[in-house]
């Protein structure tokens, strides 16, 4: 059945895609970590007796997070953008992916429709 099958070569993504992932995960994690000391910031405020030195740290490190995350997502936007030129070629790789997706298999005729 394979052999029947005309299918294009399979090519590597380019170097543009394998820069750009590890810089989503980060940005990904940064933005986890974010969400985490701000919750810990309304557990210090909320509470009871309010440390102030606690909430300071968690501020400064918050703006830190913050600065950080601007920083990447520049440089994922940057990463981005010469990625852009490749846009025809993903697009076409996701309507591949699609049409094998919705085809069906005839058991009958032992053929793909």
């Amino acid at each position: 059945m394979s052999a029947e099958q005309k299918l294009e070569t399979w090519s590597t993504m380019s170097k543009e895609f394998y820069s750009l992932r590890p810089l989503t995960r980060h940005y990904q994690s940064l933005q986890e970590r974010k969400t985490s000391v701000e919750n810990q910031m309304h557990a210090e405020q909320s509470g009871m007796y309010v440390t102030k030195m606690a909430i300071n740290d968690l501020n400064a490190y918050l703006r830190q997070i913050e600065k950080q995350l601007k920083e990447l997502m520049k440089s994922i936007m940057l990463t981005s953008d010469l990625t852009k030129k490749l846009q025809p070629r993903s697009k076409h790789l996701h309507s591949q992916r699609f049409k094998r997706s919705n085809c069906c298999y005839y058991s009958s005729r032992n053929q793909w429709f």
